[in-house]
C-alpha cells in the first residue's frame, strides 16, 4: 500500500513499475490512497501500459478509521520517496503496527532497518528486492516486523520523548 499525496517526488512511479515485474497472481494489490490530481492520470497510463490494472486500486483520499484499516490490513507500506524532510506517513504508518519499506532520503533514522523496516534507495531494483523480502515473510514475521517498527518509533519519535529532549534543551539554555 501506498498512501500520500500523488507527486513525482513520491516516487510511486517506481513502486508501480517494480510490483509490475514481481509478475504476482491476481490476488495481490496494490492499493494507493491519495486525492486524485493530473499526475493520476499519468500514473494510470504507466499501470495501463504494464497490463497491471486489474492489480493496482486507487483509492482517492482515505482518512480517519477508513485509513487505520488499511494499514493495519496492509501487508506493508511502501514509500518510495526521492526527497522528504521526515517521512511523517512512514511514521504514521509503523504507529499501527505496520512494516514500511521507504527510503533513505525520507529522513529516518537509520535504526530504522534494524527495527522491522526496510530502507532502500529510491529505485527500481532495490524496491523489488524489498518487496520479495516483504512477500515472503510468514503472517508471525509480518506481526513481528511491524510490532518491532512501532516500539521503534514509540522510543525515538514519540512526542513525550521529544518534549523531554526540548526542555533539557531550554534549561540548559538559562
Amino acid at each position: 500500500m501506498y498512501l500520500g499525496r500523488l507527486d513525482e517526488k513520491k516516487g510511486i512511479d517506481i513502486l508501480i513499475r517494480s510490483f509490475a515485474k514481481l509478475k504476482l497472481n491476481q490476488n495481490v494489490h496494490l492499493k494507493i490512497a491519495g486525492g486524485f490530481n493530473n499526475y493520476k492520470l499519468k500514473l494510470d497510463q504507466l499501470i495501463n501500459s504494464l497490463g497491471i490494472q486489474e492489480n493496482v486500486q486507487f483509492l482517492g483520499m482515505v482518512k480517519g478509521d477508513e485509513k487505520k484499516r488499511l494499514y493495519k490490513e496492509s501487508l506493508v507500506f511502501v514509500a518510495p520517496s526521492h526527497s522528504e524532510v521526515v517521512g511523517m506517513v512512514n511514521l504514521e504508518a509503523a504507529s499501527m503496527a505496520t512494516p514500511v519499506i521507504t527510503t533513505f532520503q525520507t529522513g529516518l533514522k537509520r535504526g530504522w532497518a534494524n527495527n522491522g523496516g526496510i530502507l532502500i534507495n529510491p529505485n527500481e531494483n532495490e524496491l523489488i528486492i524489498a518487496l520479495k523480502q516483504a512477500l515472503n515473510w510468514s503472517k508471525s514475521q509480518r506481526e513481528e516486523n511491524g510490532k518491532k517498527l512501532y516500539d521503534f518509533v514509540k522510543k525515538e519519535y514519540s512526542w513525550e520523548l521529544k518534549l523531554n529532549d526540548w526542555l533539557k534543551l531550554y534549561s540548559s539554555v538559562k
